[in-house]
Order: C-alpha cells, then structure tokens, then sequence
C-alpha cells in the first residue's frame, strides 16, 4: 500500500476524496481518513469501515452552500452542488450503516460561515441521522484519534491535557447545547467562564 512509506515515519495519511472512484483508490493505498466522502456506496463503506479509515464527512459545507444558493449558482465550480450535497448525505447515511467510524470537521471556507462552526456541524450530523452522542465522540475520541493525537486528546482521562467544555444543558440529549458554552479550560486553565455572567 502507498501509505506505508508514511506510516514508517510515524504519519498519519489523510485523503480529499469526494467522488467514489477517488475514495476506492484512497482505499486501495491505505489511507488513514477520507475527507468528505460525498459519493459512497455500500460495497466502498464496507471496505473503509474493514480498514478502520475514518470518515470526516464535512457535511455542513454543502448545506450552507445549498442555503445560500442565489449567490453561489453562477460559480462554475458550484454547478454541481444540488446533486452532490443530497448525494453527500445519502453517503453519510450508508457510512454509518456500515459502521465506518466518523470524525467531525467542517472544510468552511472563508466567507461561507464562522471559523467556530463546529457545533452547526454537529447539528447537522445530528439532523442526518447520527445520534446526539455519536456526533459528540466523533468530535472528541474520533477526532483525536483520527489525527493521531489520543494520547493526550479527546477524552477526559488521567495524564491527557485537561482541556474541556462544559455547556448548559445535556448536549447527549440535545445537540444544540453546545451552542450554551459555560466554561472552557486548557490545559487545566480557565479561558472561559461565563457561569456567572449577565
């Protein structure tokens, strides 16, 4: 596999595979996560869920994209976009069925959506079909996992970083609570705290 030479030298390998024969050869060389995954199909989520490549689906990019369609349809590169967000979706949903573990980014570009979307993304995975506390691993353990960081992120746990988000509410039951931030630590600092504010 192409990977290896990568995987030697202590490196991860991540694929911007969009289209089904492009996620096939990410496959076929071993990689480590497909970036997006928009064209999937039953047989190709199978064989990335038997390597344990992870998923990051990045669904949020053609839902604001298709929310805001007036001014992105004259843009060649965008042409193909009401097809392909429907199509990402639907990958979304095989991928989960056929238990390809999931990791949660956003690909927003600059002047689409906020740097901090990462709850909308969350949201959305969420209103797709994936449950509330699913979408909150894959931003967490997956995450990590997924950039090769997990031994020192993604999960609260003796001798990790202490860095956490506290919310209010219970985000297991209602996704939307991450939106509700009450304190932040890093690295066992308080950055945020807003418990008591207003």
């Amino acid at each position: 596999m192409r990977s290896r030479g990568a995987h030697r030298l202590g490196r991860r390998v991540a694929c911007h595979a969009s289209l089904l024969d492009s996620t096939r050869m990410a496959i076929r060389a071993g990689v480590d996560t497909v970036e997006h995954g928009c064209d999937l199909d039953q047989e190709t989520a199978r064989a990335m869920a038997g390597q344990g490549i992870t998923m990051v689906p990045t669904l949020l990019v053609s839902k604001l994209i298709m929310d805001r369609w007036e001014e992105f349809k004259a843009v060649p590169m965008m042409r193909s976009i009401p097809v392909r967000a429907k199509r990402h979706v639907e990958s979304f949903q095989i991928a989960m069925a056929a238990g390809v573990t999931m990791a949660a980014g956003t690909d927003i570009f600059f002047g689409l959506g906020k740097f901090e979307s990462l709850p909308d993304e969350l949201a959305y995975m969420v209103e797709c079909g994936m449950s509330a506390p699913q979408a909150l691993v894959a931003a967490t353990r997956h995450g990590a996992e997924a950039l090769g960081a997990d031994d020192r992120l993604g999960v609260i746990a003796r001798g990790k970083l202490a860095d956490v988000v506290a919310v209010e509410g219970d985000p297991t039951a209602d996704i939307a609570a991450l939106d509700r931030v009450a304190l932040v630590m890093q690295g066992g600092q308080m950055m945020v705290d807003a418990r008591n504010a207003g």
